[in-house]
């Protein structure tokens, strides 16, 4: 069995990403665990869901992440050991799934492979205020948490600034573009795909 690239502790949060939702909310996704491949006759265990609690702080201040999404449940704290609720979450998950590849494509020891993914959680921040800065961190008191991690939703004025790119592979160029694109400060940059190739570069 193969493990793919993970960093920290097996279930301490990676891959966290956030998808613009609504002009007052935004969906926050992360993945804990490893991906992991191996042959159909001895593939790897599925992760159960169930077994990681999902949990989201957030707030106007990087030293004041006074909301907490807790597995749905939207609450503010009112001290170090109790809570508030404000409301349940409208999209909170927490999905496996699995891939399975024939030999003619993914061939391990002669046999088909089969794909487990990390644990993928997808909980939404909602009643956010359009242009406001916030500050959120991912993870739980057991398995650790992320950094601090900054965002500010878009204005909910015109016009807004959209930075469209794609296709960047890594190369001198792809360095060019992001410095470039910083330095425009667009309000919003749309991703379209296909980053993580190399070609010939070294990353």
């Amino acid at each position: 069995m193969s493990s793919y690239p993970h960093i920290g502790e097996e279930f301490s949060p990676d891959q966290i990403h956030l998808t613009a939702w609504t002009e007052n909310s935004v969906l926050i996704s992360w993945a804990t665990g490893e991906g992991r491949v191996g042959p159909a006759g001895s593939s790897p265990k599925a992760y159960d869901p169930s077994s990681i609690v999902s949990m989201v702080e957030y707030g106007e201040s990087k030293d004041a992440l006074d909301t907490i999404v807790i597995g749905g449940r939207v609450v503010t704290a009112k001290n170090a050991n109790s809570f508030d609720t404000i409301k349940f979450s409208s999209v909170h998950s927490k999905v496996v799934y699995s891939y399975e590849y024939d030999i003619k494509s993914g061939a391990i020891d002669d046999q088909p492979s089969v794909y487990q993914s990390p644990i993928i959680h997808h909980t939404l921040v909602d009643q956010l205020t359009p242009g406001k800065k916030y500050y959120y961190r991912v993870g739980n008191f057991v398995n650790g948490w992320s950094t601090v991690i900054e965002f500010q939703m878009p204005r909910n004025e015109y016009p807004i600034t959209l930075g469209v790119w794609a296709d960047t592979g890594f190369s001198q160029n792809t360095t060019y573009l992001l410095d470039d694109m910083l330095r425009r400060q667009f309000d919003v940059v749309l991703g379209c795909g296909d980053y993580p190739y190399a070609d010939h570069f070294l990353g």
